[in-house]
């Protein structure tokens, strides 16, 4: 998923994003750039892996990847927020890792919701849906990561 065509790809769509929210950002008293930075990094990497994101759930499920990831390390209540956000976003994702391979959901080829749904191991097995959709997290929670280091 990261050959240099993906990551043109994705730094695109992510530059594209950026300047679609500077537009926006002119027009406002203020900004957290932090977290307008987590949503526009979530939004660019779902659109970038295929997941379909609706409106309503980029600002929502932003929170919860950068609430995951400020939990890394973390002991007492922040550690446990980013495990309960994690159980969310798992379970959201695994919805849509069902759906895509029940067809209600069309995944394009090149994408890693399709790599994810349909990935056989050397037996031919497919993952349980659940460890497809942990996958699909452990591809799209590094994006959005990337705002943590971006304003430090």
């Amino acid at each position: 998923m990261m050959t240099p065509s993906h990551q043109n790809q994705l730094a695109k769509l992510t530059m594209k994003k950026l300047e679609d929210s500077i537009k926006i950002w002119e027009n406002k008293k203020q900004i957290i750039l932090f977290d307008e930075l987590n949503e526009i990094l979530c939004r660019a990497a779902c659109q970038w892996a295929g997941v379909p994101l609706k409106e309503s759930e980029a600002k929502k499920l932003a929170k919860e990847f950068s609430l995951m990831i400020d939990a890394f390390g973390a002991v007492g209540i922040r550690h446990w927020k980013g495990r309960r956000f994690r159980a969310k976003s798992e379970e959201w994702i695994k919805g849509i890792i069902e759906e895509v391979r029940s067809g209600k959901i069309k995944a394009e080829e090149e994408t890693a919701l399709h790599a994810m749904a349909f990935y056989r191991d050397l037996n031919g097995n497919q993952l349980d849906s659940h460890m497809a959709g942990v996958e699909l997290i452990n591809v799209l929670r590094p994006i959005v990561a990337i705002s943590t280091f971006s304003i430090t």
